[in-house]
Parts: C-alpha cells; sequence; structure tokens
C-alpha cells in the first residue's frame, strides 16, 4: 500500500515489532509506521481485544494523521545475490564457526568452512547454473541462489550428490504455495518434514526404516540434508535480523526421512505421492504442521 501511495499505520504486538520491521526494511520501506499494542492479541478473550483497540485507536489516528517519515530514512544499497560475497580469514576451525556464529551466519551448530573449493565441489552435483535464482526465503526475503544453497550445503558437511534433494526441498519450500512465511513466522514450533522417495533413497543412502532418527554412521544423508535446509531458511539474508518465535524451539528443525516400501507403513501423504509417480522417479515431499506440503521431481543426474 504504501508503495502505491497510500499511508497507512501497521499495527504490530510488543513480541513481533522486530520481526515487522525487519520485513518492511526487507519489502524496500525504509521508515514505516508502527502502533505497538501488548502481546498477544490471540487466544485471548474477546473482551481484552476489545480492551487493547480502544486502547491503541488513538494512536493508530494520531499516526494516520500525522506521521511523517524521516527525511534521513535510507535504505542500504543492495547487494547483487550473485556471486556470493568472498572474504579472506586466517584461523582455526574453531575460530571460523565462532566468525560465524557471532555474524549470524550459523545457527550455533557446527560447520564446515564454504570455502571457494568446497562450494565447487559442491556445484559438482547439479546441472544447474549457480547464478539461477530459486526463490526468496521469507520472511527477511533473502534471494537464494543455487550456489547459496551449495555453500550452505557445504557449511553442512553434505556431499555432491545430495544436491538435488536439498536444491528441490529449497525449492519447495520457497513456493508461495507452501506458506513458509507463516510457518517461520508463528510462536507455534514449526518443524519442516521432507519425505524423499524413490531409487535415490537407496543411492544416497537415505535412512527411512527403524532408527531413521536416532543418528548414527548411516544417517549421514539424513542429517547433513535437514542442516543444509535449516541453514537456508534461518541464515538467507547473511545474518538473522530478529530471533525465531517458537516458544519451544525443535533444535534441529528439519527431518529429512526416505521412504521405498508399499506397505502399511506408508503414510497417506506418501501413499498419495507414490500413486502420482512411478516407483521410477525420485520424488521430494515437503510439508509443515498442519498437513500442508509441496511435492517436486528431483533433478537427478
Amino acid at each position: 500500500m504504501e508503495q502505491l501511495g497510500i499511508p497507512t499505520v501497521t499495527i504490530a504486538t510488543t513480541e513481533f515489532l522486530s520481526l515487522a520491521k525487519d520485513t518492511a526494511l526487507s519489502q524496500g520501506a525504509a521508515d514505516t509506521c508502527f502502533t505497538v499494542v501488548p502481546h498477544p492479541m490471540g487466544m485471548i478473550p474477546l473482551e481484552e481485544i476489545r480492551k487493547k483497540a480502544e486502547e491503541a485507536f488513538p494512536e493508530i489516528f494520531r499516526a494516520a494523521t500525522e506521521w511523517k517519515p524521516s527525511p534521513a530514512a535510507t535504505l542500504a544499497s543492495a547487494k547483487t545475490p550473485y556471486p556470493a560475497e568472498r572474504f579472506k580469514f586466517k584461523g582455526t576451525w574453531a575460530d571460523v564457526n565462532k566468525l560465524y556464529y557471532e555474524k549470524g551466519w550459523s545457527l550455533g551448530l557446527p560447520i564446515a568452512p564454504p570455502t571457494s573449493e568446497r562450494v565447487a565441489e559442491m556445484l559438482k552435483g547439479t546441472t544447474r547454473s549457480p547464478q539461477e535464482v530459486i526463490g526468496t526465503v521469507p520472511p527477511r526475503e533473502g534471494v537464494l541462489t543455487v550456489e547459496l544453497v551449495a555453500a550452505y550445503a557445504a557449511m553442512a558437511n553434505a556431499k555432491p550428490e545430495y544436491m538435488p534433494v536439498i536444491l528441490a526441498a529449497a525449492e519447495a519450500m520457497v513456493d508461495p504455495k507452501h506458506g513458509w512465511r507463516g510457518s517461520t513466522t508463528t510462536t507455534n514450533p514449526v518443524a519442516p518434514l521432507l519425505l524423499v522417495n524413490g531409487p535415490i533413497v537407496r543411492e544416497l543412502g537415505i535412512q527411512y526404516s527403524t532408527g531413521a532418527l536416532g543418528g548414527g554412521p548411516n544417517s549421514h544423508p539424513n542429517i547433513s540434508i535437514g542442516h543444509a535446509i535449516n541453514l537456508v531458511g534461518d541464515v538467507s539474508n547473511n545474518r538473522i535480523l530478529s530471533f525465531q518465535r517458537d516458544r519451544f524451539d525443535v533444535g534441529l528443525r528439519d527431518i529429512n526421512l526416505g521412504k521405498l516400501r508399499h506397505d502399511s507403513d506408508v503414510p497417506p501423504i506418501m501413499g498419495i505421492m507414490e500413486h502420482l509417480f512411478k516407483s521410477i522417479h525420485d520424488i521430494l515431499g515437503v510439508f509443515r504442521r498442519g498437513g500442508d506440503g509441496e511435492i517436486k521431481i528431483i533433478d537427478c543426474l
């Protein structure tokens, strides 16, 4: 509305003000008019909502009639998404991990340094151009390229052959129909679930049976693919501008599972996927809390 020249007042609760400002900046608004109301507004009696609305109305009216953007407000010049910025650093792996964590480039879990050589090696796992834009990652709208996905995969210590699965997952999650913005800004502890089906499950060694979520020497594909997608979701704008809003975080939130067999254990949604595609197809489903999901055919080499 502001971009159309129509003055607006954005109402945000105290807990979501920083996220609202981040989102406004990502949409090109250097200065936005906000009215803040006490959190929460949901899951409380109607009388409390009315009371908060009545108390906030004078400030909303004042903002709508008097507020003007600051002449000094400017947007930082946008960097081109490709090629990704390079820098030189000398130190130990521990030093690299400390730097990345302090810069907001990692989540606190150990990462492998994404050197130019390692990212180039990851890119050998796909035929897609490194400069291809996959989409933007909500809510900060960081531009996601194939090169950046390769960098996150390298940080997660994934293997090049995992790239088709990681790219398919990222592509499905940025699809507007998936509703990633709602998942990543809600106070509910939503966790993405990646379900992989087809010959690629066996080719990559993705765990799908007893103990699939238990870790161990055979779980590298599951863990590294999940970590890579987690990095895509939380570090996609080069820095974390505001903390996660989940009431209880889920740790390594991205769960990656494979499924090979047609039997009574097949989840209903996977049964649909297997019904739509032949068993020779490699397919990936990305689901979020509530059962919504996007299905993508994996770009296998």
